[in-house]
């Protein structure tokens, strides 16, 4: 990616185990999302959809991602000389608990390889598709989606505004959003 620096890219089990650990209370003390999705649903899908976390890395234009590919989540440092992302760091950010929210929930509702290749798909969550001509369809949707499960868990980011109020007027959707999201979805706007 235009903008990246790589320090030193390393797996980082600690923060990752603290990552699911995060996730999983912070959505299952969200009563609307365990009411529909159940306990248990956060921790199966994130088993997985989630083998890492890397830390290490600087990047000018985003403070991390999911790869839907290498089923892991990068954590970005906040400067090039910066030391990688730390459990400590993130304990003491709210901005740092929403982003790795949002790149879990990311993870959480990533289709599988056997769901992708039933649709024809390279990946996706129900809400994006990429296709394997590279091609791709929902990414706003996807976006402000998660972001809107997020604010509902109490993690609010300015990041995809307009995507979250995009979401917030589309009260038929129900039909084309899988895993219950759609109920979720229409149930609460």
């Amino acid at each position: 990616m235009k903008g990246e620096y790589i320090a030193k890219e390393m797996e980082n089990e600690k923060l990752k185990q603290y990552l699911i650990e995060f996730v999983e209370e912070t959505l299952n003390e969200c009563d609307l999302f365990s009411r529909i999705y159940g306990k248990d649903f956060v921790r199966q899908r994130l088993e997985q959809n989630l083998k890492q976390v890397c830390t290490g890395i600087y990047s000018e234009t985003s403070n991390g991602w999911y790869d839907f590919f290498e089923k892991s989540i990068t954590l970005c440092s906040e400067t090039k000389k910066a030391k990688p992302v730390t459990v400590a760091q993130i304990k003491r950010s709210e901005e740092k608990k929403q982003l790795i929210l949002h790149e879990s929930v990311h993870a959480v509702f990533a289709r599988t390889k056997d769901e992708c290749d039933e649709r024809g798909i390279a990946l996706g969550t129900g809400m994006v598709e990429e296709y394997h001509n590279e091609t791709e369809l929902g990414r706003a949707l996807n976006e402000g989606l998660t972001e809107w499960i997020c604010e509902k868990a109490g993690y609010k980011s300015q990041t995809y505004e307009n995507e979250v109020n995009a979401i917030k007027t589309q009260k038929g959707i129900r039909r084309n959003v899988p895993w219950k999201q759609g109920a979720f979805l229409v149930e609460n706007l």
